[in-house]
């Protein structure tokens, strides 16, 4: 069985944020994680990656960007979204303001969920996110595909009872497994203009 792991980036990105291991597990190989959880004896045939970058956020960016370099040279497929400024206001005093909202990662993610079905590229899709926004397109996969499995990875302490229920099935990923998984400190990637360059692990991720 090929099994393909599509990954909502900024989904697992806050619940390393907000869980006990810090953020040295920020510095994650996607791609051995993906392996972990891939059965013994089925092949992985893809890991991709849903996020976008915050220009807006300088620093954070930087880090973000190291850390994507590092995923492509490790294996894994980038699909990147943007940033967009959205209009937010506040029912109960009237402000409005503008705020940066992340955009199309997950419409990305779900039309490659699709797209993989159609070219027949998998067996089984794994999705590891707990946003319901992927809902009806894991419906649309299932309905037209029947013969193949999306499955559920979620991270513990999330919930996604939609999600659960249109999968096939569904395991929970804990904190203590990413502990294997973490990327070397220096990288070595392939740069686009050619040559070999050294990615380092960001300063506040060691």
């Amino acid at each position: 069985m090929r099994y393909s792991f599509f990954i909502d980036g900024f989904n697992v990105y806050h619940w390393i944020d907000k869980g006990p291991l810090g953020d040295r597990f920020k510095w994650i190989n996607y791609y051995d994680l993906a392996q972990k959880f891939t059965p013994k004896g089925h092949e992985l045939a893809e890991v991709r990656y849903f996020t976008a970058y915050a220009d807006h956020m300088p620093d954070k960016k930087r880090r973000h960007k190291a850390l994507c370099r590092a995923l492509v040279a490790s294996g894994v497929k980038l699909r990147r979204g943007k940033f967009k400024m959205k209009d937010r206001i506040c029912f109960k005093c009237g402000s409005r303001w503008k705020a940066h909202e992340e955009k199309q990662s997950d419409i990305n993610l779900a039309i490659d969920l699709l797209e993989e079905a159609m070219r027949d590229s998998f067996d089984v899709a794994v999705v590891l996110s707990a946003d319901t926004d992927f809902a009806p397109a894991v419906r649309t996969v299932r309905r037209l595909y029947p013969e193949k499995e999306v499955q559920l990875l979620l991270p513990s302490g999330m919930r996604a009872d939609e999600l659960k229920q249109v999968c096939s099935c569904h395991k929970l990923m804990y904190p203590n497994q990413l502990k294997s998984c973490r990327l070397p400190n220096a990288v070595q990637y392939n740069a686009p203009a050619g040559g070999r360059l050294v990615i380092h692990c960001p300063q506040e991720y060691l």
